[in-house]
């Protein structure tokens, strides 16, 4: 039987980890986010948790991530770290790499890949990367939960992907075309929930998963204005 704590953890039994190896299926890893300190506190106290803090930002970082999946073996578009519109040409896919932001932009035209970079960019003050498309070429995304993907050519990407960075759950960007299917980036999955009507192979039948729903936070200056108007 696996056992929760109400933090969205699931704890799988397995014979050669003591304590018993756990995974966070929250979703959203995000640096700084709730599951981030979670990990750093699991680490902090011994007991193993998936993902690890480096796992999420080798994840999630999109340049860290084309690379690590490049030296694994994942097919990886060619792409290139970019701070102006000039360097690069469309179509393309530019993505942030700013750990607060999980965005990308698919762009066919100079206009639209101007104002993609300097949006991700923050107005140039960070690089962007760049993802070059080839004609005929198709960007769409997928959820990977735990190794698997709800679409069976999705299937060896997703298995591939939770071997290499150990993340659970996250939504996989994929370039599909004559080059076939390609890692273009990885995103948090914000608003988590169980793959319907598929169940990791890996899990044993009585595995549990937990959605987490983490609140909005009201900043502490606005809820005291909204207070003050009220009375």
């Amino acid at each position: 039987m696996s056992d929760t704590d109400g933090s969205g953890s699931t704890e799988l039994p397995n014979e050669r980890c003591d304590p018993p190896l756990c995974i966070d299926d929250t979703g959203d890893y995000r640096y700084l986010r709730e599951a981030y300190y979670r990990a750093l506190d699991s680490a902090l106290c011994g007991r193993e948790l998936l993902p690890t803090c480096l796992d999420a930002l080798d994840a999630f970082l999109t340049p860290l991530t084309l690379l690590k999946a490049n030296l694994a073996g994942i097919p990886v578009p060619s792409h290139r770290l970019a701070d102006d519109a000039f360097s690069v040409g469309p179509p393309a896919l530019v993505l942030a790499i700013n750990a607060f932001q999980a965005k990308y932009r698919l762009v066919h035209d100079s206009k639209t890949l101007t104002s993609a970079v300097a949006e991700l960019s923050r107005r140039h003050a960070a690089p962007v990367v760049v993802e070059t498309l080839a004609t005929g070429d198709s960007v769409r995304e997928f959820l990977a939960f735990k190794g698997e993907a709800r679409a069976e050519h999705d299937r060896a990407l997703a298995a591939q992907f939770f071997s290499v960075f150990r993340v659970p759950m996250a939504k996989l960007v994929v370039i599909e075309g004559e080059a076939g299917q390609r890692l273009a980036a990885a995103l948090p999955v914000l608003h988590a929930r169980k793959l319907p009507g598929a169940r990791p192979s890996s899990l044993p039948a009585s595995s549990v998963v937990v959605e987490a729903h983490t609140p909005r936070l009201v900043a502490p200056a606005r809820a005291a204005t909204r207070a003050a108007r009220m009375q």
